[in-house]
């Protein structure tokens, strides 16, 4: 009985540390300190915005588990580059089934978070999906806090008739952004907010 329980325990050891193994490449982290610390970062596709990395200085590390508020970046080579930052995020509903949970007055919500750079410059453009599968875009204008383009969705009901009304705020956020660009504002009320 032994003999035979010695293989099947070894097989499952090694199983998973191949599973742990997986998916692991190269990458860096940045801590508080400004320090970058160059190793391996599971990389798990991430449909919506990671709330926390694995990260290992090298191969035959333990991995470590960060979060936004521990980090400050995380960089995949070749792959996403995410920011943590300190933002407030509108929740609120932009389904028709999400309609009764979310309440106007308690839409915006603070939180410390891992924001994908979409695009560098004098104005930076972040990217949130968030646990309910909502796309958020942000804007950061140096090194301050980013702001939340903002698209809202109403949802009102009557005669049990459900009506939505989208407001949206972007544009007129991008127009004052880009107030000396006079060739793009024309542009702007063309765009659709999502990810091209």
């Amino acid at each position: 009985m032994t003999k035979r329980l010695f293989p099947i325990i070894t097989l499952i050891l090694l199983t998973q540390f191949a599973f742990s193994q997986k998916n692991l490449v190269p990458g860096y982290i940045i801590r508080g300190s400004q320090d970058t610390v160059r190793g391996y970062i599971q990389d798990r596709g991430w449909d919506q915005n990671p709330k926390e990395i694995l990260f290992k200085k090298s191969l035959a590390e333990d991995a470590v588990k960060y979060n936004a508020s521990q980090i400050k970046e995380f960089k995949i080579n070749g792959g996403p580059h995410y920011f943590a930052f300190i933002v407030d995020i509108d929740k609120s509903a932009y389904k028709v089934s999400q309609m009764e949970k979310y309440l106007p007055s308690k839409s915006n919500v603070r939180d410390t978070i891992f924001m994908e750079m979409l695009d560098r410059g004098k104005l930076d453009l972040l990217r949130l999906r968030d646990e309910s599968d909502k796309y958020h875009f942000y804007y950061n204008s140096g090194n301050g806090t980013p702001k939340e383009l903002i698209l809202k969705i109403v949802f009102t009901q009557n005669n049990g008739m459900t009506s939505m009304l989208i407001t949206e705020n972007y544009k007129a956020q991008l127009k004052d952004l880009m107030v000396e660009c006079q060739s793009v504002q024309q542009e702007i009320n063309e765009l659709k907010y999502v990810e091209t």
